[in-house]
């Protein structure tokens, strides 16, 4: 995908980054869940697609494994309702060279607490 979008005239900025601490790398009640049923493991990215005008694109991806199916549910139940808290995004923990509107909604899979 990136080659295709640089093909484009698009210029793609990707960092990845893995955890099994995910309480250090949340807010809110998602914190003080992850504090009480530890994760066991995250993995994070950000992409950053800017056109040849300079416009941003920031998309933010965290995958969250939970040690059984219970844990994934409740965890899924948490994170959709909003003002729970979250996952940090990547870019917000190591910075971002543009901005953006507010991040869109996303979708997860109630058995793993993985996007779908």
């Amino acid at each position: 995908m990136k080659l295709r979008l640089e093909q484009r005239g698009f210029r793609v900025n990707s960092r990845f980054d893995s955890s099994t601490d995910c309480a250090a790398r949340s807010y809110g009640q998602v914190r003080a869940f992850f504090r009480r049923q530890p994760c066991a493991g995250l993995s994070r990215a950000s992409f950053e697609v800017r056109d040849r005008r300079g416009n941003l694109v920031l998309v933010a991806v965290a995958w969250v494994e939970m040690p059984h199916s219970a844990a994934a549910r409740e965890f899924h139940e948490l994170v959709d309702r909003h003002g729970t808290g979250n996952v940090t995004e990547l870019s917000r923990e190591q910075g971002r060279t543009g901005t953006c509107g507010s991040p869109a909604s996303t979708t997860r899979h109630a058995g793993t607490g993985r996007p779908s």
